[in-house]
């Protein structure tokens, strides 16, 4: 398979080039993105073979979930169920941005995505890229950082062709990400609020709204 770089400026974004990225997508692949904490790889969250793709390629172990991209608040119904309250409080405070919430999730969404838990986790990047490229798919994105397990995150699209050369057919190449660091990963879907990843959002901003969350 040859790789494609499609290079897009967030800024003055060509629907046209984002379209073939879309498409690709839409056909069952997966493609490589920028996200405003880390480049990711992914598919159409609803096609569970593009999921097994991911795990495939990346070489990442089945037991780890992979996580949703959404572009509108009202995308969280699509993959998720029984939503509480405080969901809506922490997505307004830190939506679009470097936080994922675990929910529980919906009958719709594959298993493979959540290892066959019940929840899985959502997060509204930062990105006119990675949002738009959402809207256009009319579809959230299943997604995770665009590296080898164990290997360092990619930041750079270079780097994910580095690793995903002949893997993939597609790199949106949108310029190097603006916080290099992973989102913080706050599960809600258990009685108790804890944090299960340290990340770009601090321990200390989530306490402002959950005063007695556990986790760092």
């Amino acid at each position: 398979m040859e790789t494609e770089t499609i290079i897009l400026n967030a800024d003055q974004l060509n629907l046209n080039k984002l379209r073939d990225a879309v498409d690709y997508m839409l056909d069952g692949f997966v493609i490589a993105f920028p996200t405003d904490t880390l480049y990711g790889i992914g598919c159409d969250v609803f096609n569970s073979e593009a999921i097994d793709t991911v795990y495939s390629i990346k070489e990442r172990p089945k037991d780890k979930p992979i996580n949703v991209l959404i572009s509108e608040i009202n995308q969280i119904y699509d993959v998720a169920t029984n939503i509480k309250p405080i969901f809506f409080e922490l997505s307004e405070r830190f939506w679009p941005g470097g936080l994922t919430i675990v929910v529980e999730r919906n009958s719709s969404v594959p298993d493979n995505i959540a290892s066959n838990l019940n929840s899985v986790g959502v997060r509204m990047p930062d990105n006119n890229i990675v949002q738009q490229l959402i809207k256009l798919a009319h579809t959230p994105i299943a997604a995770t950082s665009a590296n080898l397990s164990e290997q360092p995150s990619a930041l750079k699209a270079k780097t994910v062709l580095e690793y995903f050369e002949g893997k993939i057919p597609c790199i949106i190449d949108g310029g190097p990400t603006d916080l290099g660091k992973p989102s913080t990963i706050l599960d809600i879907s258990a009685k108790t609020p804890k944090i299960v990843r340290s990340g770009v959002i601090s321990g200390d901003e989530l306490r402002e709204i959950i005063p007695k969350l556990k986790g760092k």
